[in-house]
């Protein structure tokens, strides 16, 4: 694991812990990957492509029908302890669509305490956090645009603080008490989140990097 310090991020050394950096992998793969070997499950029946986008390298394209899940882990865990979740993306649709996703409050009857990044092109982009007894805060953040995305989620799990941070526009930076905090989730899907599945909230676009930085 490395020690890493993010350029539009707060000035702090961490350690990754999950990076899926699709530049690493070969073109035409079908399969994400993350370089400290956390195995990721295809769900869904769409094709997702490791392809090249002009000016922008090498990404993984998801077609709105498919996500990629792998097991919660005690490495990755965001239940306890201070981290950044950091994810470059592109959305090519308007609607609101999911990144990644450790929980998710899909009804009274499926709740599943954890984070999910859920981005709208149209305005009304989040960060949507709950424990596992449906307690929950919409972290609002400068709405993603058009193009390409590259937001920073920093927890201060002593402070209880979340800071949104557009690392392209890092004056936006954008703050939230979570007095609860939030669930661990059983794992983290991207692309996707998995206690809705397929049918719901499915992204449309290119990941350009997703990484977990404990700090």
């Amino acid at each position: 694991m490395e020690e890493i310090l993010l350029a539009g991020s707060p000035k702090q050394q961490g350690l990754t812990v999950l990076d899926v950096d699709p530049s690493k992998q070969s073109l035409g793969q079908t399969t994400l990957l993350d370089i400290y070997g956390h195995q990721f499950t295809k769900v869904g029946t769409g094709i997702t492509t490791i392809q090249d986008v002009e000016g922008h390298g090498r990404v993984m394209s998801f077609p709105g029908s498919t996500y990629f899940e792998t097991p919660m882990t005690e490495d990755i865990s965001m239940s306890i302890g201070n981290f950044e979740v950091r994810s470059e993306f592109y959305l090519a649709g308007i609607s609101t669509m999911t990144v990644w996703a450790t929980g998710d409050y899909v009804s009274a009857g499926n709740i599943v305490g954890g984070v999910m990044q859920c981005p709208n092109l149209s305005g009304g982009s989040q960060y949507f956090v709950t424990d596992s007894a449906g307690n929950f805060v919409r972290c609002y953040f400068t709405p993603a645009a058009p193009g390409w995305n590259d937001f920073s989620m920093v927890w201060d799990s002593t402070t209880k603080i979340m800071k949104i941070i557009n690392n392209n526009n890092p004056l936006a930076t954008q703050q939230y008490t979570i007095p609860n905090g939030f669930g661990n989730g059983t794992k983290l899907s991207i692309g996707g989140s998995y206690p809705r599945g397929t049918g719901g909230n499915t992204m449309i676009g290119y990941l350009s990097r997703l990484r977990i930085i404990k700090k």
